[in-house]
Protein backbone atom coordinates (compact mmCIF):
# COMPACT_ATOMS: atom_id res chain seq x y z
CA UNK A 1 0.00 0.00 0.00
CA UNK A 2 1.18 3.59 -0.70
CA UNK A 3 1.21 6.39 1.61
CA UNK A 4 -0.54 9.33 0.62
CA UNK A 5 1.81 11.88 -0.01
CA UNK A 6 1.73 15.40 1.60
CA UNK A 7 -0.03 17.20 -1.93
CA UNK A 8 -2.79 14.48 -1.92
CA UNK A 9 -3.51 15.19 2.01
CA UNK A 10 -3.29 19.17 1.13
CA UNK A 11 -5.50 18.80 -1.87
CA UNK A 12 -8.19 16.90 -0.30
CA UNK A 13 -7.86 19.50 2.71
CA UNK A 14 -8.72 22.52 0.37
CA UNK A 15 -11.37 20.73 -1.27
CA UNK A 16 -12.89 19.82 2.29
CA UNK A 17 -12.31 23.68 2.96
CA UNK A 18 -14.47 24.53 -0.12
CA UNK A 19 -17.24 22.46 0.30
CA UNK A 20 -17.47 23.90 3.78
CA UNK A 21 -17.50 27.12 2.43
CA UNK A 22 -19.52 26.47 -0.65
CA UNK A 23 -22.33 25.00 1.70
CA UNK A 24 -22.06 27.83 4.00
CA UNK A 25 -22.73 29.91 1.29
CA UNK A 26 -25.66 27.83 0.22
CA UNK A 27 -27.17 28.27 3.85
CA UNK A 28 -26.83 31.79 3.36
CA UNK A 29 -28.61 32.42 0.02
CA UNK A 30 -31.57 30.01 0.98
CA UNK A 31 -31.77 32.24 3.93
CA UNK A 32 -31.76 35.49 1.57
CA UNK A 33 -34.20 33.54 -0.71
CA UNK A 34 -36.68 32.89 2.00
CA UNK A 35 -36.71 36.54 3.46
CA UNK A 36 -36.92 37.52 0.15
CA UNK A 37 -40.14 35.27 -0.46
CA UNK A 38 -41.71 36.30 2.79
CA UNK A 39 -41.05 40.23 1.52
CA UNK A 40 -42.66 39.19 -1.55
CA UNK A 41 -45.60 38.01 0.08
CA UNK A 42 -46.14 41.01 2.32
CA UNK A 43 -45.84 43.30 -0.71
CA UNK A 44 -48.08 41.48 -2.17
CA UNK A 45 -50.45 41.56 0.16
CA UNK A 46 -50.22 45.21 0.83
CA UNK A 47 -50.89 45.92 -2.46
CA UNK A 48 -54.06 44.44 -2.34
CA UNK A 49 -54.26 46.14 0.52
CA UNK A 50 -54.20 49.70 -0.79
CA UNK A 51 -56.01 48.77 -4.05
CA UNK A 52 -58.82 47.42 -1.76
CA UNK A 53 -58.95 51.32 0.43
CA UNK A 54 -58.66 52.95 -2.74
CA UNK A 55 -61.48 51.00 -4.10
CA UNK A 56 -63.61 52.23 -1.12
CA UNK A 57 -61.96 55.99 -1.98
CA UNK A 58 -63.47 56.33 -4.90
CA UNK A 59 -66.57 55.08 -4.43
CA UNK A 60 -66.53 56.91 -1.84
CA UNK A 61 -65.53 60.40 -3.45
CA UNK A 62 -68.49 59.23 -6.12
CA UNK A 63 -70.93 59.58 -3.13
CA UNK A 64 -69.41 62.55 -1.86
CA UNK A 65 -70.05 64.02 -5.68
CA UNK A 66 -73.65 62.63 -5.81
CA UNK A 67 -74.21 64.20 -2.32
CA UNK A 68 -72.89 67.40 -3.07
CA UNK A 69 -75.16 67.91 -6.30
CA UNK A 70 -77.94 66.74 -4.43
CA UNK A 71 -77.53 69.69 -1.80
CA UNK A 72 -77.45 71.89 -4.60
CA UNK A 73 -80.69 70.58 -5.85
CA UNK A 74 -79.60 68.93 -8.82
CA UNK A 75 -80.28 65.24 -9.24
CA UNK A 76 -77.08 62.97 -10.11
CA UNK A 77 -77.73 61.75 -13.69
CA UNK A 78 -75.56 59.91 -15.83
CA UNK A 79 -76.33 59.16 -19.27
CA UNK A 80 -74.73 56.34 -20.96
CA UNK A 81 -72.81 56.75 -24.57
CA UNK A 82 -71.35 54.01 -26.18
CA UNK A 83 -71.04 52.77 -29.61
CA UNK A 84 -72.94 49.97 -31.09
CA UNK A 85 -72.04 46.71 -30.27
CA UNK A 86 -71.68 43.60 -32.78
CA UNK A 87 -73.29 39.91 -32.58
CA UNK A 88 -70.13 38.50 -31.24
CA UNK A 89 -69.39 41.63 -28.60
CA UNK A 90 -73.36 41.23 -27.67
CA UNK A 91 -73.43 38.15 -26.43
CA UNK A 92 -69.69 38.55 -24.74
CA UNK A 93 -71.93 41.33 -22.74
CA UNK A 94 -74.51 38.77 -21.93
CA UNK A 95 -72.36 36.87 -20.36
CA UNK A 96 -71.30 39.24 -18.33
CA UNK A 97 -74.49 40.71 -17.66
CA UNK A 98 -75.57 37.02 -16.93
CA UNK A 99 -73.09 35.97 -14.58
CA UNK A 100 -72.39 39.53 -12.30
CA UNK A 101 -76.20 39.14 -11.44
CA UNK A 102 -75.30 36.81 -8.37
CA UNK A 103 -71.86 37.96 -7.63
CA UNK A 104 -70.31 41.28 -7.94
CA UNK A 105 -67.04 40.00 -10.13
CA UNK A 106 -66.86 37.13 -12.72
CA UNK A 107 -63.24 35.64 -13.40
CA UNK A 108 -62.58 35.60 -16.99
CA UNK A 109 -61.76 32.06 -17.19
CA UNK A 110 -65.56 31.27 -16.14
CA UNK A 111 -66.69 34.03 -18.94
CA UNK A 112 -64.22 32.02 -21.30
CA UNK A 113 -65.39 28.79 -20.73
CA UNK A 114 -69.05 29.32 -21.08
CA UNK A 115 -68.71 31.21 -24.09
CA UNK A 116 -66.25 28.26 -25.55
CA UNK A 117 -63.70 31.29 -26.30
CA UNK A 118 -60.01 31.32 -25.31
CA UNK A 119 -59.15 33.30 -22.84
CA UNK A 120 -57.04 35.67 -24.79
CA UNK A 121 -59.84 36.27 -26.88
CA UNK A 122 -62.20 37.27 -24.15
CA UNK A 123 -59.73 39.77 -22.85
CA UNK A 124 -60.04 41.41 -26.49
CA UNK A 125 -63.79 41.51 -27.03
CA UNK A 126 -63.67 42.91 -22.86
CA UNK A 127 -61.02 45.54 -24.03
CA UNK A 128 -63.37 46.40 -27.11
CA UNK A 129 -66.54 46.69 -24.73
CA UNK A 130 -64.42 48.78 -22.60
CA UNK A 131 -63.47 50.71 -25.83
CA UNK A 132 -66.94 51.14 -27.14
CA UNK A 133 -68.17 52.83 -24.02
CA UNK A 134 -69.12 49.81 -22.01
CA UNK A 135 -68.38 50.35 -18.15
CA UNK A 136 -66.76 47.33 -17.63
CA UNK A 137 -64.95 47.79 -14.59
CA UNK A 138 -61.68 45.04 -13.56
CA UNK A 139 -60.54 44.02 -10.40
CA UNK A 140 -57.20 42.13 -9.99
CA UNK A 141 -56.57 39.82 -7.39
CA UNK A 142 -54.01 37.09 -6.97
CA UNK A 143 -52.88 37.97 -10.70
CA UNK A 144 -55.85 37.24 -12.01
CA UNK A 145 -58.75 39.52 -13.31
CA UNK A 146 -62.05 40.04 -12.86
CA UNK A 147 -64.68 41.89 -14.53
CA UNK A 148 -68.00 43.30 -13.55
CA UNK A 149 -70.51 45.70 -15.49
CA UNK A 150 -70.88 49.40 -13.45
CA UNK A 151 -73.88 48.87 -11.18
CA UNK A 152 -75.20 51.90 -12.48
CA UNK A 153 -75.05 50.60 -16.51
CA UNK A 154 -75.93 47.55 -14.85
CA UNK A 155 -79.24 48.77 -13.25
CA UNK A 156 -79.74 51.32 -16.31
CA UNK A 157 -79.63 48.32 -19.04
CA UNK A 158 -82.17 46.11 -16.69
CA UNK A 159 -84.61 48.54 -17.07
CA UNK A 160 -84.07 50.74 -20.47
CA UNK A 161 -81.95 47.93 -22.86
CA UNK A 162 -80.00 50.52 -23.79
CA UNK A 163 -77.10 48.14 -25.67
CA UNK A 164 -80.10 46.54 -27.45
CA UNK A 165 -79.98 42.64 -26.57
CA UNK A 166 -82.76 40.70 -28.48
CA UNK A 167 -81.97 37.53 -26.48
CA UNK A 168 -83.43 36.78 -23.06
CA UNK A 169 -80.40 37.76 -20.39
CA UNK A 170 -81.82 34.67 -18.69
CA UNK A 171 -80.89 32.57 -21.99
CA UNK A 172 -77.33 31.67 -20.35
CA UNK A 173 -78.30 30.66 -16.44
Amino acid sequence: MRKPDQRMLAHDSALSTLGAALTDVRGELDDYREHLNEETNEIQSLYEYIHNVEGKLDRALSRLDEIALLVKGKKPHQKWVFTPLTAKEKEVFQMLYTLTASRPFVHYKEMATKLNLSKQLLSSYITVLIQKGIPVEKKYQSNQVFVRLHPEFRQAQAKDNIVGVNTLLTYWT
